[in-house]
């Protein structure tokens, strides 16, 4: 319900001076930790083809909320994870990720905040101070970059399940050449024995 959500110019007026409220903070505590879970879990977890663009995914994200939290950019942080999470339940990837993030939010991040904040701030000069702003945004990039990269992967998914009429993640390695089951459970590299 809050109006930064909807009209993303407010995430920049009357900044720094933004209120942060219970829901909010609880919201941007949980994620925070969601995403260092995500960080140390994935060190152990099956590695695919994309586990390094899913490492600097987490880092990026990990940074982002924690530069946000510290310069108190706390709407515009809130309104990209809310577009995240959102789009991860939809699957509405797309128009969330590819399109209404960077075209609505790094577009006002580039554009609206330097002139909303301070009048004066001159965002394509690396000279002037601050340069957190900079660095946010170029940590958004990266993002988007990610999505692209992503979005790719899942355009393939979806050609080879209409041409050949198998959903197969294209980012995972036959497993049954590269994974053996033990009886325990527990998964080891698969060797060829010599017969």
């Amino acid at each position: 319900d809050a109006p930064w959500l909807r009209d993303v110019t407010l995430c920049w007026i009357g900044y720094p001076f933004h209120e942060v409220s219970n829901a909010v903070w609880w919201y941007y505590m949980i994620e925070m930790g969601f995403y260092y879970s995500l960080l140390i879990t994935s060190l152990f977890d099956v590695r695919r083809t994309d586990f390094r663009q899913l490492l600097f995914h987490h880092f990026v994200t990990i940074l982002l909320l924690s530069l946000s939290w510290m310069i108190n950019f706390i709407r515009v942080g809130t309104l990209i994870l809310i577009l995240h999470d959102v789009s991860d339940i939809s699957l509405d990837w797309t128009l969330t990720r590819i399109g209404y993030f960077p075209l609505v939010v790094i577009r006002s991040a580039i554009f609206d905040a330097p002139t909303l904040i301070q009048s004066d701030y001159d965002l394509f000069n690396p000279f002037e101070i601050p340069y957190a702003p900079r660095i946010i945004i170029g940590f958004l990039f990266c993002l988007l970059a990610l999505h692209i990269f992503w979005t790719t992967i899942i355009v393939r998914i979806v050609i080879r399940t209409i041409t050949v009429g198998e959903a197969k993640d294209v980012r995972s390695d036959d497993e049954s050449e590269d994974e053996k089951e033990n009886v325990d459970g527990v998964y080891s590299r698969n060797t060829q024995k010599e017969k």
